[in-house]
């Protein structure tokens, strides 16, 4: 009788190993190729509404409104874009060595913040507040003046951030961070 259930227990387990490879098979995803945008590595994406916009290696901000069928250049262009944050109708752009902008129109224009000539890798939103990582250290809005810590350290080379309700978490080149409002 044991010798039966063992057998009938490596039966199932075969039979849920052969379904579980059948699903995943079936689960692959289907990449393909847009058109555009055009001249330069995308650093970043970031969406709103029906609008893609992607940040950009020297070329700046492309959006696509059709699924990446298409992309038009914004104004914000000739720069690079390393990180995009989206907070309703506001889309913030990380730069390299020209600080965060701002468009308010779905980057028909951009406005230069008060955080200015530095480089910000990364964005994140949590609330009314948006974080800015860059090399040196990271800054909070409203407007860009409080320099963040972690225990007294100073949060030096920030290269990616991300928000979950109410925690950012930052990663950064030497460790990562979980910085809480």
């Amino acid at each position: 009788m044991k010798k039966l259930a063992k057998l009938f227990t490596s039966f199932l387990f075969l039979i849920q190993i052969y379904q579980f490879t059948f699903i995943v098979d079936n689960t692959n995803a289907q990449w393909e190729q847009t058109n555009g945008p055009h001249g330069g590595n995308i650093y970043s994406l970031a969406v709103s509404g029906n609008n893609i916009f992607a940040g950009t290696y020297n070329y700046g901000v492309y959006r696509s409104t059709n699924n990446g069928i298409s992309w038009i250049q914004t104004p914000l262009n000739n720069i690079t874009v390393y990180s995009l944050a989206i907070s309703g109708s506001n889309i913030f752009a990380g730069t390299l060595n020209y600080g965060v902008y701002l468009s308010t129109n779905n980057g028909i224009s951009w406005t230069q913040t008060e955080l200015n000539y530095r480089t910000v890798k990364s964005l994140a939103i949590s609330g009314s507040n948006i974080f800015a990582g860059t090399k040196s250290m990271a800054f909070v809005s409203p407007r860009f003046r409080n320099k963040l810590d972690a225990d007294g350290a100073e949060l030096s080379k920030c290269a990616s951030s991300c928000s979950s309700g109410s925690n950012i978490v930052a990663g950064t080149v030497d460790w990562c961070l979980s910085l809480h409002q």
